[in-house]
């Protein structure tokens, strides 16, 4: 059986930064105009999918969570952990090693300490808790957003700045390309959304 060395941290969390995802999500309540309804509750989970079973195997024994297949003939399989403990195990683990997710493990282990240990049915959250989990919420969803984004116009860029125009001069890439100008405002909202969570704790 493998031991959880720093170099196994190291090589799961670049497998997770290459093929892993931080998922968040809520369910709404679907009469909110009642009286004394709910919030919407959020819940995040971290998972890998894979066509390799073992190293899937790798994290479900060194941090929980579960196996699953997407359909009976697939090959791709799903490993996924969601329950508090495990999921911070997991991420306090692999983060001094993530370079692409470092952001999100950040956010989601805020949002993980806003979670209790036991289950307490239907009792509400205070509004400071219920806040802080939307600011996470959103705050995730920008900061992957700005990561497809910016993988997008990267290799978009890159393709434009090796292209030869038909007098056999190379172009290059203008800092006044809207691509450049998303980039921008996308580092803008990330300051700003970091600068509201910190408030929050």
């Amino acid at each position: 059986m493998f031991k959880l060395t720093k170099s196994t941290k190291a090589y799961l969390a670049g497998f997770f930064d290459g093929e892993g995802c931080i998922y968040a999500s809520y369910n709404r309540n679907p009469h909110p105009a009642r009286k004394n309804a709910s919030p919407p509750r959020y819940y995040i989970a971290a998972t890998v999918t894979n066509t390799h079973y073992p190293i899937l195997a790798l994290f479900k024994a060194f941090f929980g969570g579960g196996i699953s297949y997407k359909s009976d003939d697939s090959k791709c399989a799903h490993w996924r952990v969601s329950a508090r403990d495990d999921l911070t195990y997991f991420l306090t683990a692999i983060q001094p090693y993530c370079i692409v997710k470092a952001e999100q493990i950040k956010i989601a282990l805020v949002f993980l300490k806003t979670v209790q240990d036991t289950y307490t049915g239907n009792t509400p959250v205070s509004n400071p808790v219920q806040n802080l989990r939307e600011n996470c919420y959103i705050l995730l969803q920008k900061e992957k957003d700005k990561q497809s984004s910016l993988g997008y116009l990267r290799r978009r860029n890159n393709k434009r700045k090796y292209q030869v125009d038909k007098g056999g001069s190379k172009t290059s890439e203008t800092a006044g390309t809207p691509e450049r100008a998303i980039c921008n405002q996308a580092d803008c909202v990330m300051s700003e959304g970091s600068e509201t969570i910190m408030e929050d704790i």
